[in-house]
């Protein structure tokens, strides 16, 4: 989604955005992660940013934020039942300068 503002002597842009990220789950109990359960495939990153276009110079900065749920995994273990369950986030800032000559 994208409103942009048009000034006199500027443009000015302001996004916001979804989009899934998908994944393979690396979530399948074998001892170790080195065999990765590639049936099911989740995450998501939500977007917003702005721009400013003055002249021959644009400039955008933009934040996303980004969520991968790993499923849970359960086994028995010496009679217990032992549950595995990961939620990774990630924060991340993109800044860009264009100079049009």
């Amino acid at each position: 989604l994208e409103y942009v503002i048009t000034g006199n002597n500027a443009v000015f842009p302001i996004r916001l955005g979804f989009r899934t990220d998908p994944k393979a789950s690396l979530l399948k109990w074998s001892g170790s992660f080195s065999n990765p359960d590639t049936t099911q495939a989740v995450g998501m990153v939500f977007t917003g940013g702005f721009g400013l276009i003055m002249g021959k110079v644009n400039l955008d900065l933009a934040y996303e934020y980004g969520q991968t749920i790993l499923r849970d995994q359960s086994e028995t273990v010496l009679g217990e039942e032992a549950v595995e369950k990961a939620n990774e986030k990630q924060h991340t800032v993109l800044a860009s300068c264009i100079f049009h000559f």
